[in-house]
């Protein structure tokens, strides 16, 4: 029964990333394509919020947030989400709050983030181009941690996805 359930919950994955993909090579300039990328993991995945950071010059700026197709860049809660991306970007690293026990990041803009917006778990993914970020994306919710498989399964999506959002940020 737990090989069956596996090999659902992968296809499951693989039809998710495969849909994500599909929606993403649609589209032909970079904020659409973000919302798309932020909206459908949002669904997928079950957050209360996406948000899409992409690096411009030494900054981490917000392009994207699910449901949300404005909002002003003076917001604090956007400027502690790129504190946050930016965490992550500089570090190269996946950063998953509440902590795993193994963790050797630090996350002190994560945890002040969490605290202020009052939420319960947190995964921020660095979108990598070549080995490099230019990006990173951080998920939301409040019902469930992160689970390592869940993680795995975006890197996966994320990796394929930053490569086309490269391609049109480049474009614009």
């Amino acid at each position: 029964a737990r090989a069956l359930r596996l090999a659902g919950e992968s296809n499951r994955a693989f039809a998710q990333t495969f849909d994500l993909l599909t929606l993403l090579d649609k589209q032909t300039r970079f904020t659409p394509a973000g919302m798309t990328v932020c909206n459908e993991l949002a669904r997928q995945a079950n957050c209360t919020r996406v948000s899409l950071g992409w690096r411009q010059d030494a900054y981490v700026r917000v392009r994207a947030i699910s449901d949300l197709p404005r909002f002003e860049s003076k917001m604090e809660v956007v400027r502690q989400l790129e504190a946050a991306l930016e965490e992550a970007c500089d570090q190269d690293e996946e950063i998953i709050l509440p902590e795993p026990d193994d963790a050797t990041y630090v996350a002190r803009d994560h945890q002040q983030f969490a605290r202020s917006q009052g939420v319960a778990y947190l995964a921020t993914l660095p979108l990598r181009v070549d080995d490099r970020p230019v990006g990173a994306v951080l998920l939301e919710r409040q019902d469930r941690p992160f689970a390592s498989a869940e993680v795995m399964g975006l890197r996966v999506v994320l990796d394929r996805a930053s490569r086309r959002l490269d391609e049109l940020e480049r474009n614009e």
